[in-house]
């Protein structure tokens, strides 16, 4: 029988009365563990037909160690010219094993575009953050000392833990994949520790920022779509991606609900977002203008930057350091400020987990307040 050799299912199994069996492990082929009739439970490994070799029995090594070595016996088995190189010794490890860029090229970006929906960008990130340096690197030699030194690097360059987190990140899934396709042993990164993040600071639009915003965009002619892009963002806390792909066919002015199919959310999953008498209202004289099927489009042509038109509008309005991504974040400030529960903003933003929305609970101190009261005796 096939299961995942783990310490619940260990804990399960029970002997035969007579004669031994087997457990197959689904996440490593070839990784094994023969249940006895004494009650002894033992890893094994099967190289080939008949040919199998015991690592160790349970109680004297975990599963996920014994998994870890079952994973690099079985490489090396699997792989000849592997044969009398060490574990200890990773740099001379397997001349076969692929370098970084070759791996992304040869093998990882083409299953990255299909099952990735940002999966360009993704590679792309890959390629810019770690393929100058590292590219030349065969996988097994981009270690966990390697890497902290380049984040170190970067921190000094006044990127930020999160930006540096993230990008390490991509690393690490990407190396993981290599391992699943027998392309090296073990993944030398596993366990990597990563920067601990302080709580971001939330930039959201100051209530006479937003007066002088809303006054730039009264009068704006050129970047006819900036107006209606920033006004739709602003209240429904959509992504500038998610606004940028959505469609007319996406838009129920009647039922006054947007549409998010799966393919184009972060989470993958359909998301329904009710517009306010606002947004039913912009995109109504909006429609007017409308060429094509997407809903912002520069003279019928779907926007692929919204960068020149969005800086042109902020240094209008005399407003600073405020990203695109930050009109979700009024949003959510504001919602949160008006005292709507949370659980409603993550819904509403589309958050998966609540601690997600957390980030802006410390914006509601009237409301936590008003709950606070709620103990006094009346």
């Amino acid at each position: 029988m096939k299961n995942v050799i783990g310490t619940t299912l260990i804990k399960h199994l029970r002997p035969a009365v007579k004669t031994p069996y087997d457990v197959r492990d689904e996440r490593l082929r070839g990784f094994m563990l023969r249940v006895f009739p004494s009650g002894v439970k033992s890893y094994l490994i099967e190289l080939n037909r008949g040919k199998r070799e015991t690592i160790g029995r349970v109680g004297e090594i975990d599963p996920d160690e014994a998994r870890e070595i079952a994973k690099a016996k079985l490489f090396t088995y699997r792989n000849p010219y592997a044969n009398n190189q060490t574990m200890a010794a990773p740099a001379t490890l397997n001349q076969k094993i692929p370098t970084f860029n070759e791996f992304i090229a040869h093998h990882y970006e083409a299953w990255v575009l299909i099952h990735m929906k940002q999966g360009k960008q993704t590679i792309e990130r890959l390629t810019r953050n770690f393929g100058g340096k590292f590219g030349h690197y065969k996988l097994i030699n981009i270690d966990q000392r390697t890497i902290d030194a380049w984040s170190i690097s970067r921190i000094k360059q006044n990127k930020s833990k999160a930006t540096v987190n993230r990008d390490v990140t991509d690393l690490i899934a990407a190396m993981n994949k290599a391992v699943k396709w027998e392309l090296m042993p073990y993944n030398p990164l596993k366990g990597l520790t990563r920067f601990k993040e302080n709580d971001p600071n939330i930039r959201y639009l100051l209530a006479d920022e937003e007066k002088a915003l809303r006054s730039v965009l009264a009068s704006k002619s050129d970047y006819a779509y900036i107006r209606p892009l920033i006004i739709v963002a602003l209240n429904t806390g959509m992504r500038k991606g998610e606004l940028l792909s959505l469609t007319w066919s996406q838009v129920n002015i009647p039922e006054k609900r947007i549409t998010l199919l799966s393919q184009l959310t972060k989470s993958q999953k359909t998301r329904y977002i009710p517009m306010n008498s606002e947004v039913v209202e912009v995109l109504q004289e909006w429609r007017n203008y409308s060429r094509g099927d997407y809903v912002f489009h520069n003279n019928g042509n779907k926007i692929g930057s919204v960068k020149k038109a969005y800086k042109t509008v902020l240094k209008q309005a005399g407003i600073k350091n405020f990203r695109f991504h930050d009109l979700r974040h009024t949003f959510a400030s504001k919602l949160v400020m008006m005292g709507v529960d949370l659980n409603t903003v993550r819904e509403l933003l589309g958050h998966q987990n609540i601690e997600t929305t957390l980030r802006y609970a410390h914006l509601a101190p009237a409301h936590k307040l008003a709950e606070l009261e709620k103990l006094v005796s009346k």
